[in-house]
């Protein structure tokens, strides 16, 4: 029962996304990022993840180091897709063994880069 309460608040607990893309690329000052929970960097081609090995993203923004303009536990997610990057996807979903090759590197991407979440669009 204490669980079911618990996630219940959870799910009831605000959430404050922020979308930052290298096109503004100067970080506003902290009291004006204070609140925000989630922090969504743009853009990583799908394409890059459904290669063995996969292909090289390089942030345009160091996650780790960008977690300084925001407050304590703030989340830094990648964006998949967007724009005319929507054709990795069709080729990441297509059997079972791609779309474990597209997870599987998804997940190394976030984690090389200090990422905590990602974000399709």
């Amino acid at each position: 029962m204490a669980v079911a309460c618990m996630a219940g608040a959870a799910a009831a607990t605000p959430r404050f996304a922020m979308y930052y893309d290298q096109w503004h690329t100067t970080p506003a000052p902290k009291d004006n990022t204070a609140g925000i929970t989630h922090v969504i960097t743009a853009f990583a081609d799908p394409l890059l993840f459904i290669t063995n090995p996969a292909g090289t993203y390089t942030p345009f923004v160091d996650p780790r180091g960008f977690r300084a303009f925001f407050d304590e536990g703030t989340k830094m997610c990648l964006a998949i897709g967007g724009w005319d990057f929507t054709a990795g996807f069709s080729a990441g979903q297509k059997t079972e063994e791609t779309r474990a090759l597209f997870a599987s590197n998804v997940a190394s991407t976030l984690e090389a880069h200090g990422y905590d979440c990602v974000g399709a669009y």
